[in-house]
């Protein structure tokens, strides 16, 4: 099975991070991690490929929501000097 495991949260980028303005950080973090965890129940406990998509879809959307959560959070919490090595740490090359 290869499907492109970046195409779902690419997409959901932009929306996470509106939200991420508009509400509570903490709390909006919490219910990525859900989300990711409750997609990958359905991954993990899937009974047909169709079911396994659906799953990998549901945690590719948390996954998303975290990535930009913690990007978020981090530049809350740093002042702008230490901003880049913070933010160098925690994304991928």
């Amino acid at each position: 099975m290869r499907t492109d495991p970046q195409l779902i949260p690419c997409s959901y980028c932009i929306s996470w991070s509106k939200l991420y303005s508009l509400f509570d950080v903490q709390w909006l973090y919490f219910a990525n991690v859900t989300l990711f965890e409750i997609g990958s129940a359905i991954s993990g406990a899937a009974p047909t490929m169709n079911a396994l998509i659906v799953g990998r879809t549901i945690a590719g959307v948390g996954g998303c929501g975290m990535y930009v959560g913690g990007l978020t959070f981090l530049s809350v919490v740093t002042t702008p000097k230490e901003r880049p090595i913070y933010i160098s740490l925690v994304t991928p090359v």
